[in-house]
C-alpha cells in the first residue's frame, strides 16, 4: 500500500470541508426562497390593473343561409323500395380462336452410348505364409508354501 502524497491528502480535507458545508448551504438557501417568497406576498402592494376599454367591433352583415340543395342523384328514402337498376343482357363477342404457331424445336446433339467397362479380372490368391514356432515363454510357478491356506 502505498502511502498517500501532501497533494493527495489536501485534495481529500477539502472535500470534506466542502461535504460538511453542504447542508448549511441547502439550509441557506430555503430560508432565503421562503423570505422572499414571503416578502413579495405580504409586504409589497400590488398595483392596480387599469381595465382596458372593449374596442368596437364593426358591423358586418350576416353571409345568406345557404340550404344543402344536392347537385345530383339522391338516395331514395328508407322506407321507400330501392329500385333495381335494369342491366341490359349484351351478346358475348365474337372473339377469333387463335392457335399459336410456334417455331421447330432445334436438333439438340445426342449423347453417345457409354462403352461398356470390362469385368476386372480376378487377382489370383497369395499363399498363406507358414506359422514360425515361437519360443515357449516360462510361466511362473507359485511355491507350495504360497497356495495352501
Amino acid at each position: 500500500m502505498t502511502k498517500p502524497t501532501m497533494a493527495h491528502q489536501h485534495h481529500h480535507n477539502f472535500s470534506s470541508i466542502l461535504l460538511s458545508l453542504l447542508p448549511l448551504m441547502i439550509f441557506i438557501s430555503l430560508m432565503a426562497q421562503a423570505s422572499s417568497r414571503r416578502l413579495t406576498e405580504t409586504a409589497l402592494p400590488k398595483p392596480p390593473v387599469p381595465e382596458l376599454p372593449k374596442p368596437e367591433l364593426p358591423k358586418v352583415q350576416s353571409l345568406p343561409k345557404l340550404e344543402n340543395q344536392p347537385t345530383g342523384p339522391t338516395l331514395p328514402k328508407p322506407q321507400l323500395p330501392i329500385p333495381l337498376p335494369q342491366i341490359p343482357i349484351l351478346p358475348l363477342p365474337q372473339v377469333p380462336q387463335i392457335v399459336p404457331q410456334f417455331p421447330p424445336l432445334p436438333q439438340f446433339p445426342t449423347i453417345p452410348e457409354i462403352p461398356k467397362v470390362p469385368e476386372v479380372p480376378k487377382v489370383p490368391e497369395v499363399p498363406k505364409v507358414p506359422e514360425v514356432p515361437s519360443i515357449p515363454v516360462p510361466q511362473p510357478t507359485l511355491p507350495a508354501s504360497a497356495t495352501s491356506p
